[in-house]
């Protein structure tokens, strides 16, 4: 925050302004990542169908964001936005006679996040399962479910319940919809 003034209904105003700047120094970001799979298909069936994968990044940066507000010289400055030291994913699956079946781990460190003028936030690092399992009946039809977010982890239990009620309109909307439109275009949609 700067102080500046302004003139407001004839009235000299002074107050604390608080806008996007640029860094007049040089900063640096720097990390690394490490991932891996594997599969055992050297196994005797059907545990030849069993993989595991797994992945781990570090990245840091000597970037720091002081707080915009009058606790600020008090608080620890906050990194970049969003930037989380440490992620990792974990999964474990078996696919095999046109079965799968997964389990995937992910995990992400506590970041910052800001809010427009007030105390620099910093989210959680948490760790949420994946599950799914899908079967494929032929070359044009394949069953899916999944059960996202088993760990409970509140924001990403929001998007799995919205990305569940847009899936379930899209079946909606493929079953009944569509042979609607079908049945009443007939061959008009179809060149003869």
């Amino acid at each position: 925050p700067f102080t500046t003034s302004i003139v407001a209904n004839g009235q000299l105003v002074e107050f604390n302004a608080i806008a996007p700047a640029n860094d007049p120094n040089t900063r640096f970001l720097y990390g690394f990542e490490l991932s891996g799979s594997h599969s055992f298909t050297y196994l005797p069936s059907p545990l030849d169908g069993f993989g595991v994968a797994g992945s781990y990044s570090f990245t840091d940066a000597d970037f720091e964001f002081p707080d915009p507000t009058s606790v600020g010289p008090y608080m620890e400055p906050a990194n970049l936005m969003g930037l989380s030291r440490h992620l990792a994913t974990g999964s474990v699956f078996w696919e095999k006679w046109g079965v799968s079946l997964r389990a995937n781990y992910r995990y992400r460190s506590g970041y910052y996040k800001p809010t427009f003028g007030s105390t620099n936030r910093t989210v959680k690092g948490s760790g949420y399962l994946n599950l799914s399992a899908q079967y494929n009946v032929n070359d044009n039809i394949q069953l899916k479910i999944q059960a996202l977010n088993v760990t409970g982890v509140g924001f990403l239990g929001g998007m799995g319940s919205v990305a569940e009620a847009c899936v379930a309109s899209a079946v909606r909307v493929s079953v009944t919809l569509t042979p609607a439109l079908l049945g009443l275009l007939g061959t008009r949609l179809i060149g003869r």
